[in-house]
């Protein structure tokens, strides 16, 4: 990512952020929402229940150990892994005031890729915790 964001135009390259996944990969959303800054043009938002150990998913393969994708997909599939915004762990509203602060962000996709709950549900309880943090 570091070379990618060294080596691309910043005028015509921007990325699309994830914060799930980058948490998932041992990464701070914040510290890279501040690094990417402008460049940071969508941000894709959803959370992780506490039961979703490790959040690092890494951390369940030997260091030297190369990791495919089919792998870590296979970790995440079940419900557990996922729940609505504003019932895991994550920051959330850290990472909209890093989206604020240090990003021209428009748009903020917010993803429910397994739930417990119906979809329409899923998207109710996330919508009513974001409302008042994105005003």
């Amino acid at each position: 990512m570091d070379t990618l964001i060294e080596k691309l135009d910043e005028d015509l390259v921007k990325f699309e952020f994830d914060s799930y996944w980058a948490m998932r990969g041992g990464q701070d959303p914040v510290t890279w929402i501040q690094k990417l800054g402008n460049r940071c043009g969508l941000l894709h938002q959803k959370d992780m229940p506490a039961q979703a150990q490790p959040v690092n998913l890494f951390e369940q393969f030997p260091a030297d150990r190369v990791v495919g994708m089919n792998e870590l997909i296979e970790l995440t599939k079940g419900d557990d892994q996922f729940t609505e915004v504003g019932k895991g762990m994550m920051d959330v509203p850290a990472i909209i005031d890093a989206a604020r602060k240090y990003a021209e962000v428009p748009y903020m996709f917010v993803e429910q890729d397994k739930s417990s709950n119906g979809e329409l549900e899923s998207i109710a309880i996330s919508y009513a915790y974001l409302a008042p943090l994105l005003k």
